[in-house]
């Protein structure tokens, strides 16, 4: 089984003018685009199936995608908000199986023990489970996680001209995230 993004997330958590609140650089613009630099590298260390949180930050899409049916089909990432199951039959066409088929339970999509799995055409992404994940609302990202952004963005800018020697670390990242670390199967 694979794991493959589908659809990246449009927003992000957190955003140019709350990294420039937090360096105290609010009043110019020279820096924006290397604050931005920073902050997109925070956020992607942090979000999707290999960032370090091991989820989905705001809303994405993520495809479980097999060769062979099973009974079911689990997303090692949360939060789940809907799912969509595909496969591709034996002339290569795409198909949707109806929701009636299936139902999702925490990050689980079961089949219903009376759907007849249909032929499959040969190929490694034969069915995926499409997975709807994230938060619609920065605002429903916890504050905990924006704050370890924030730290790791700003740590980035304060400290981009190092040469030689361990990366800056702040040991309040780690304390910001471990609750929200997911350990993947």
């Amino acid at each position: 089984m694979d794991i493959v993004l589908v659809k990246a997330p449009t927003a992000a958590p957190v955003n140019l003018a709350d990294l420039k609140k937090h360096v105290i650089a609010s009043d110019f613009t020279d820096d924006d685009d290397i604050l931005q630099m920073y902050l997109d590298a925070a956020v992607n260390h942090m979000d999707g199936y290999s960032g370090v949180l091991g989820r989905a930050l705001m809303t994405q899409e993520w495809a479980v995608q097999a060769c062979e049916w099973r009974a079911c089909f689990t997303m090692p990432m949360k939060p789940v908000k809907g799912v969509a199951l595909k496969y591709f039959d034996e002339a290569n066409v795409e198909r949707i199986v109806p929701d009636t088929s299936y139902r999702l339970s925490g990050e689980t999509l079961w089949l219903d023990s009376s759907f007849t799995r249909p032929s499959l055409y040969a190929r490694g992404d034969a069915i995926s489970v499409v997975f709807t994940l994230g938060e619609d609302d920065p605002a429903d990202v916890p504050a905990a996680i924006k704050a370890a952004i924030l730290l790791m963005a700003a740590g980035l800018y304060a400290n981009r001209e190092q040469i030689g020697g361990q990366a800056y670390e702040n040991p309040a990242f780690d304390l910001l995230i471990s609750p929200y670390r997911r350990m993947h199967p």
